[in-house]
């Protein structure tokens, strides 16, 4: 047989054919296929639509703090969760403040103080009135120290502590035995000339003044630098033709016998002038 004909044969044995599929599955070919038509319908939303319907959701408010379980309310779980717990910060800060007992407190005697003594967890408002006695104190202690004949501070009592409120009197450094000691008199025999005199008691002059013309009122004297022995006076005093018009005159001066007076760690005594 020629070749011409033996493929004619073949071709009319084996002539190819078309396979029209619209399901899944395996298929075997009697002969040939030369080609395939294929409608297989897409069944993913029927699948959807059956998975769906097989879960069953439900929905949720809560109004309260907790754990909560789909499954034991036979659901499969939420297709919607409302939450509305209230926020108690409030209710609990008036809870907090009602148990808290606060009173008023009004002081006027020193001393320790607690709430509790009060029956009171605190105090809210705490008013001290407690006199300040300085004054009755060195009324007490000047009145007394001038009845017997002066007065002796403390150990450890500086000079800068007192001389302000005793300038005026006779302050006696103990330590170094001088004595400031002041006078306002008039001049023997003259009837008219009034000294000021500011001085130490063995008779070193710190100032003298003497004038006809002035009436002296009162002194003090206080030693500013003990190192160089300076010391400050001031006096009041007015023109004896002029009683209405009062003066302030303040001096300072170097003295070498007031070197040390008023020193750190020195003792003092005070008695009023004479």
């Amino acid at each position: 047989m020629s070749f011409i004909a033996g493929y004619i044969l073949g071709l009319e044995e084996h002539s190819p054919g078309v396979l029209e599929i619209t399901a899944n599955g395996s298929y075997t070919a009697e002969g040939c296929w030369n080609r395939v038509n294929a409608s297989v319908p897409d069944r993913y939303a029927e699948g959807y639509a059956d998975g769906a319907a097989s879960v069953l959701l439900g929905t949720k408010s809560i109004t309260a703090n907790g754990t909560y379980s789909a499954l034991q309310e036979g659901l499969n779980g939420y297709s919607s969760v409302t939450a509305n717990v209230p926020d108690r910060y409030a209710e609990g800060y008036a809870d907090g403040a009602a148990s808290v007992a606060l009173g008023h407190k009004s002081i006027t005697v020193n001393g320790v103080y607690t709430a509790a003594a009060d029956s009171l967890s605190g105090y809210d408002v705490v008013t001290v009135n407690v006199p300040d006695r300085y004054d009755e104190g060195y009324a007490d202690g000047y009145a007394d120290g001038s009845a017997s004949g002066g007065y002796t501070f403390p150990p450890g009592t500086a000079y800068g502590d007192f001389i302000d409120l005793v300038s005026g009197d006779t302050v006696t450094d103990e330590t170094t035995g001088i004595s400031i000691v002041q006078e306002i008199f008039e001049a023997e025999g003259t009837g008219v000339i009034y000294i000021h005199a500011v001085g130490v008691e063995d008779d070193d002059s710190i100032f003298r003044e003497a004038s006809g013309s002035k009436t002296y009122i009162s002194s003090k004297a206080k030693v500013t630098d003990p190192a160089s022995g300076t010391v400050t006076i001031e006096f009041k005093w007015y023109y004896t033709d002029y009683p209405g018009t009062v003066r302030t005159t303040t001096r300072s001066m170097d003295c070498d016998f007031l070197v040390g007076y008023g020193g750190a760690g020195h003792s003092f005594s005070v008695r009023q002038r004479a």
